[in-house]
């Protein structure tokens, strides 16, 4: 998926292995805040990608992710604890 801007952090969700992870990092120096994941068994049946493929959402509260499996999530924007 792609990178989104939020404020002075970046939110950048991803794949690493068998599961999904979204990070945060400052903006202005690179400085990890926070990472949150959660399995995933996602194997795309065309070998293209195994995802995910959509771009996080993020207010000044929440970041929102939608996973390759159909998993919505919702974090907290300050710390990435999962709200839902």
């Amino acid at each position: 998926s792609g990178p989104i801007i939020a404020g002075d952090t970046v939110i950048l969700f991803d794949r690493d292995g068998d599961q999904e992870r979204v990070r945060a990092i400052r903006l202005n120096d690179g400085t990890p805040l926070w990472e949150h994941r959660a399995p995933t068994a996602y194997v795309d049946t065309f070998g293209f990608d195994n995802g995910p493929r959509s771009t996080p959402s993020a207010t000044a509260d929440v970041v929102v992710t939608y996973g390759a499996e159909g998993r919505l999530t919702c974090l907290k924007r300050t710390d990435g604890s999962r709200l839902w």
